[in-house]
């Protein structure tokens, strides 16, 4: 699915939400609520999304604001749960506004009833700063980290991946403090290190050879890794609940090398 459907789409549903005759029926919103309007077809259910959009613009919020999709569009034939994410990029291409998301025929889309985790690819020192993005976007729901990783030069391999620190040392450090700090967020739900192993010297097939992982390729653990990991996993429990305060140690950073 490309960005640039998503962002035609997005301008053509304000469009239409905007100029469409309504005879309004008398029904009553709550303020930030979130619905799902369900029933037989032809009776009435996009209409009410309609109404609440000219709703909301009525008291001061601006069509912008306004997300309107329709999954009946032939050109999200191939949209797929995993593409949400991509309705948020390319709104924030648009728009420095928060959205309000109205999705029409939303059943077309297998597993939708299943989406209650957001997920995100998060290559940082901090992931503080990326999901509250996501909450400040209009995201409602738990934000899950599928990616996240960090490499150094001191293990014999040429490349340090999507952010570089200086040491092995540099690597626990900056695991721990990263899945403290994702873990202290309110929306915080998990980060997932990517990946155990690492990368063979000749490369992957696309050439990445990045020293990231857990363990070199000989099923070797890095022991300052893994003093980290310790540390943090026992710790990380009081951290999201607040009792403890999440690890401000940060590593030296280097350029990343990566492919």
């Amino acid at each position: 699915m490309e960005r640039e459907i998503i962002r035609k789409i997005i301008i053509e549903g304000q469009e239409f939400v905007n100029e469409i005759p309504l005879i309004k029926r008398p029904f009553f919103f709550e303020k930030n609520g979130n619905y799902v309007f369900v029933g037989i077809r032809q009776a009435g259910k996009s209409y009410l999304l309609y109404q609440r959009i000219q709703q909301l613009i009525e008291e001061g919020h601006s069509i912008e604001e306004m997300v309107y999709i329709n999954f009946d569009d032939e050109r999200l034939r191939q949209f797929t749960t995993h593409d949400f994410d991509l309705i948020l990029q390319a709104y924030a291409s648009m728009f420095n506004l928060r959205p309000i998301l109205f999705f029409d025929e939303i059943q077309n889309i297998e597993g939708w009833e299943n989406f209650d985790v957001f997920s995100i690819n998060c290559y940082a020192v901090d992931p503080t700063s990326a999901i509250q993005n996501i909450v400040d976007l209009g995201v409602d729901l738990p934000v899950m980290i599928g990616e996240f990783h960090f490499g150094a030069l001191d293990a014999g391999l040429p490349a340090t991946g999507l952010e570089g620190v200086l040491s092995q040392r540099d690597r626990g450090i900056a695991y721990r403090h990263y899945c403290e700090k994702a873990a202290a967020h309110p929306n915080g739900v998990g980060c997932h290190y990517f990946q155990c192993y690492d990368q063979f010297v000749l490369g992957r097939f696309d050439g990445e050879n990045y020293n990231i992982g857990l363990f070199d390729i000989c099923s070797q653990p890095y022991p300052d890794m893994m003093e980290q990991i310790k540390l943090c996993s026992s710790e990380i429990y009081e951290v999201a609940d607040g009792q403890k305060e999440p690890c401000e140690e940060k590593a030296d950073s280097i350029p990343m090398i990566a492919y």
